[in-house]
């Protein structure tokens, strides 16, 4: 449990770079070198994650791992020791308990007389934590998995909201392209993208992340100010510079 939660963990810090600036802005705070600082321990992150999830599949599956390497070396499965002792007849007088104990032990050095009750009470314990870890190692697995592909996800999702022109005329209006550095993924896109759209008159945003480019398409009427995009991309965490600004009803 302690391994799932800690690859959880790891997970989250490492797509941080991604979705904390998505949250600051949306917040109203300025996300400022938060991509960029989170985005160079990404790779660290993400390593501490899978080693740390599959030491979580290791200890929830050895047992069914031991089992399978035995029967593929065609050996005898081996029966732990608390499983073989346990199994065993329960009478209703008291018995030795000799769960847990080492083999080649004496039973008089660790068995303790046990009744039928509290012969079962152990068992059925086990056979209810045992699903719940494996339930809980598959839905932490796939967060995780959600998690690491953040970046390319999040991108889709966000940058196809609001962008549609399907009716709609955009001759006459003004537009700005900004070249724009520092984005690392397609998360990165999105915050510019998601930032962008905040700035008053602003009626389209496109950010193209292969081309490292924002197109800014202003309202009916309104005029938009190049340097007030500028500043909302340096808010945001990156840089950006004017590359072509184009004037209502002509170039």
């Amino acid at each position: 449990m302690l391994a799932t939660l800690g690859a959880v963990f790891t997970a989250i810090m490492g797509s941080a770079c991604c979705w904390l600036p998505l949250l600051l802005i949306a917040l109203g705070f300025s996300a400022a070198g938060v991509g960029s600082f989170f985005e160079q321990y990404r790779p660290y992150f993400l390593t501490a994650t899978f080693a740390l999830l599959g030491v979580a599949w290791y200890f929830t599956y050895r047992t069914t791992l031991r089992r399978a390497w035995a029967r593929l070396r065609g050996k005898p499965v081996p029966v732990p020791t608390v499983e073989a002792c346990c199994a065993s007849e329960v009478t209703s007088a008291p018995v030795p308990s000799c769960c847990g104990i080492e083999p080649g032990s004496e039973p008089e050095d660790g068995c303790v007389p046990r009744t039928k009750t509290d012969a079962v009470r152990p068992a059925r314990g086990r056979f209810t934590m045992r699903p719940f870890n494996q339930v809980m190692l598959w839905m932490a697995t796939v967060l995780i998995v959600l998690f690491a592909l953040f970046p390319p996800w999040v991108g889709l999702f966000l940058g196809g909201r609001g962008n549609s022109s399907g009716g709609v005329n955009w001759d006459g209006r003004q537009q700005i392209v900004l070249e724009l550095w520092g984005m690392t993924c397609e998360g990165c896109a999105a915050t510019v993208q998601q930032a962008l759209r905040n700035v008053p008159g602003v009626a389209r945003v496109d950010v193209n992340y292969s081309k490292a480019e924002a197109v800014v398409t202003a309202q009916p009427g309104t005029t938009l100010q190049a340097e007030a995009l500028l500043q909302t991309v340096r808010e945001a965490g990156y840089t950006a510079r004017l590359k072509k600004y184009t004037q209502r009803g002509g170039s």
